[in-house]
């Protein structure tokens, strides 16, 4: 199987229209997205994958524990509160409390 037909596949396999999918692989249409999001990789010091950027201040880089990922998310919670807090005064941010 090519590397075309393994993207279809798994476009498939996650709910994706197989004809847009094979579609949008054939045009350029997010070409310039792509290329930016290589540019931003390469600016953070992405060298492998997984890699996973929590609010833009928290890297997860390889394959990590569970345990990782939530104290990444966690992290990430507590400063959207503490944020929210200095702007308003509450203890809730886009829909977490």
């Amino acid at each position: 199987m090519g590397k075309q037909e393994t993207l279809v596949s798994l476009a498939e396999q996650a709910g994706l229209d197989r004809q847009q999918t094979v579609d949008m692989l054939a045009s350029k249409r997010f070409g310039d997205a792509v290329r930016e999001d290589q540019l931003a990789a390469v600016r953070l010091g992405v060298r492998g994958v997984p890699y996973f950027l929590v609010d833009g201040r928290h890297a997860i880089s390889g394959a990590q524990p569970v345990s990782a990922i939530t104290q990444a998310l966690l992290a990430a919670r507590r400063e959207n509160k503490d944020s929210q807090d200095d702007v308003d005064g509450s203890m809730c941010s886009v829909g977490i409390c």
